[in-house]
C-alpha cells in the first residue's frame, strides 16, 4: 500500500489522529511515519505524560492518569497531530468523551505479538514468567477491545511490516470522512426573540432594513444596511447598544443574511467583552456558512483602497442559529445559487457522491449541508487546523470580491474553477474526479467572468496578502483536503487556477 507524498509542507486536513490499541502493538513505532506521510506533527502521550515515573504504585498511577488526560487534552487542542495514546487511555470515561471527535485509528495484534514486541519489557506492571506475564496481560485487556472498536473509525491488522501497517493508516486517515449529523434547527425569528424573553434577558433585534419593515414590533429593534461589512457598521451598532443599555445577561438576535450577522456577531463580541447573541439567518448562503461557526468580521480598507475581506475580526459563536425556510421562498435566483455554491464545497470537501443533490435548496440537503459545517467547527472552532478545510477556494473568491466586487456565492464559484485547477497541478487530483466537481459548479449557473490585465495584476497582489498567509487548500480526492503553503505552488499553477476561473466546462 503506497502513501503518495504530499506537496513539501502540505498537511492532510483532518482530524486530530488519534491511535488506540494494546500495549505493544507499535502505537509508537507506526506514528511518526504516518504522521510524515500526512505532514502532521507526531505526539508520545506516553512521553508527554512522563510514564518512565509510573513505578506501578496506585499513587503513582493514579497521578500518572491525571497528567495522561492533560496531555491528551493539550496535544487534540493542537490539532494537526497524530497521537500514539497509553493501551490505558480508552479507561476513563472523560478520556474517552476528547478522542470521540478525533479521528481514532485502532491497531489491532494478538496478545502473543504484541508481548514478543514487547520482549523484556521492565514496564512495571509486566513482570514474571512468560505465563505471568501473558496472564496480566490478559487481565487487563479484557475489556479494552470492545471499547476501541466502538471509538474507532477504522481498525488495521498491525501484524504485518511496519511500511504496510503505516500504509494502510495514512490510507484509512485520509479516507475517513467527517460524522455528519444532520442539523435541522428550525424557528421563526420571533419565536427566538419570546424563547429568550422567556429566559429573563431582553431580546435586541438587529435586522436589514427591508426584514426589519416585514416583522411585527418588537422592542429595541435597529436597521442597519446589511450590504457593508465595514467597522463603521459595528461602531454604530455598539453605539446603539450603549444607548439602549443592553446588559450583557441580554441576548442579541440577528435576523439577515450574512453580511449582517458577520456584523451584528463581531458587535456582540466587542460590547461589554461578549455579549450572547442568536443567529436568524434570511439567507440560503447564511443558512449553511455565516449562520454557523462564529467567525464574524469586518473588510479592511488600506490607505491605497485595497480591501482585505474578512481582515479584523473575531469568533464568537452565538448561542444558536435557527433557520426558517419560509425565507427561501423571498429570494431571488442569484441569492439562492450563492448559497448553493457554498453547499457545493461543502460536499466537495465531504466526498459527497451526488454533488446535484448536495446543494439542493431542499430542508434535507440544507441540513446536511450545515451538519457537514457544524461537525467541522465542532472539532475545530478556532482554526488550527481542521476547519482551514473550509477555505476551499475562497483565497482566489475573496481575492476576486476585494478586486471585482462581485457577489461571495459567485467568487466562490469562480474560486472553486481555480481551486480544482490547482488541485490537478499540485495535490494529483485525477482529471475525471476535477471535470465531475467542474460539472457541478456549471450546474449552479455561474455568470460570465472576465479579467483584464489590470484586475489579473490586483487579484495576484490580493492573493498575495490575504489573511490565511498564503497557504491554499486543495482536494488529493473528493473528500481528502489537503493544505499546501504558497512556496510548494509554482507561479505557474497559480496563473493557470486564474486563468480557469473565466472557463466554462462543456455539460456532461
Amino acid at each position: 500500500m503506497t502513501t503518495s507524498s504530499l506537496p513539501p509542507g502540505a498537511q492532510a486536513l483532518v482530524p486530530p489522529v488519534v491511535l488506540v490499541g494494546p500495549p505493544g502493538v507499535g502505537k509508537t513505532t507506526v506514528g511518526p511515519a504516518v504522521a510524515d506521510a500526512l505532514g502532521l506533527r507526531f505526539v508520545d502521550l506516553d512521553v508527554r505524560a512522563d510514564a518512565a515515573s509510573y513505578d506501578g504504585s496506585r499513587a503513582s498511577e493514579a497521578s500518572f492518569r491525571v497528567r495522561e488526560h492533560r496531555a491528551l487534552r493539550a496535544a487534540l487542542h493542537e490539532g494537526a497531530v497524530v497521537i500514539a495514546a497509553g493501551g490505558g487511555i480508552t479507561d476513563a470515561d472523560d478520556n474517552r468523551a476528547l478522542i470521540s471527535r478525533a479521528l481514532v485509528i485502532a491497531l489491532d495484534a494478538p496478545a502473543s505479538v504484541c508481548l514478543t514486541r514487547l520482549g523484556g519489557s521492565t514496564r512495571p506492571w509486566l513482570s514474571g514468567s512468560d505465563d505471568e506475564r501473558a496472564r496480566t496481560y490478559a487481565a487487563r485487556e479484557a475489556d479494552r477491545p470492545d471499547v476501541r472498536r466502538a471509538l474507532a473509525r477504522s481498525s488495521v491488522d498491525a501484524r504485518g511490516d511496519v511500511h504496510d501497517v503505516v500504509g494502510a493508516v495514512v490510507a484509512a486517515a485520509r479516507a475517513a470522512r467527517m460524522r455528519v449529523v444532520p442539523d435541522a434547527d428550525v424557528a421563526d425569528a420571533l419565536d427566538v426573540v419570546g424563547d429568550a424573553a422567556a429566559r429573563g434577558a431582553r431580546a435586541f433585534v438587529v435586522a436589514d432594513p427591508r426584514v426589519a419593515a416585514a416583522l411585527p414590533h418588537v422592542d429595541h429593534a435597529v436597521a442597519i444596511d446589511g450590504a457593508h461589512k465595514r467597522l463603521a457598521n459595528v461602531d454604530a451598532l455598539l453605539a446603539v447598544f450603549a444607548a439602549a443599555g443592553l446588559r450583557r445577561t441580554d441576548t442579541i438576535v440577528a435576523v439577515g443574511g450574512g453580511v449582517l450577522l458577520d456584523v451584528t456577531g463581531l458587535a456582540a463580541g466587542l460590547y461589554h467583552r461578549g455579549t450572547p447573541w442568536r443567529a436568524v439567518p434570511t439567507t440560503l448562503l447564511a443558512m449553511v456558512d455565516a449562520g454557523l461557526g462564529g467567525k464574524t468580521a469586518v473588510d479592511v480598507v488600506a490607505a491605497d483602497g485595497a480591501v482585505t475581506r474578512n481582515g479584523a475580526g473575531l469568533i464568537h459563536a452565538p448561542a444558536s442559529a435557527h433557520v426558517w425556510p419560509g425565507f427561501l421562498r423571498t429570494l431571488a435566483d442569484d441569492a439562492l445559487r450563492h448559497g448553493r455554491a457554498e453547499m457545493l464545497k461543502h460536499a466537495l470537501l465531504a466526498g459527497d457522491t451526488d454533488l446535484v443533490a448536495a446543494c439542493a435548496t431542499d430542508a434535507s440537503a440544507i441540513a446536511l449541508s450545515r451538519g457537514f459545517k457544524r461537525a467541522v467547527v465542532d472539532v475545530d472552532a478556532h482554526e488550527r487546523h481542521l476547519r482551514h478545510a473550509l477555505n476551499l477556494g475562497h483565497t482566489f473568491a475573496h481575492a476576486l470580491e476585494s478586486v471585482t466586487g462581485i457577489a461571495h456565492g459567485d467568487a466562490v464559484l469562480f474560486g472553486l474553477r481555480a481551486a480544482l485547477t490547482l488541485s490537478e497541478r499540485t495535490a494529483g487530483l485525477r482529471a475525471h474526479e476535477a471535470d465531475r466537481a467542474r460539472v457541478a459548479v456549471e450546474g449552479l449557473s455561474p455568470p460570465d467572468l472576465r479579467l483584464d490585465g489590470a484586475e489579473r495584476a490586483r487579484l495576484h497582489a490580493a492573493l498575495e496578502r490575504d489573511k490565511k498567509g498564503g497557504r491554499y487548500v486543495v482536494l488529493r480526492a473528493l473528500g481528502e483536503p489537503v493544505l499546501v503553503p504558497r512556496a510548494a505552488v509554482a507561479d505557474a499553477d497559480i496563473d493557470a487556477a486564474i486563468d480557469s476561473m473565466t472557463k466554462r466546462t462543456p455539460a456532461q
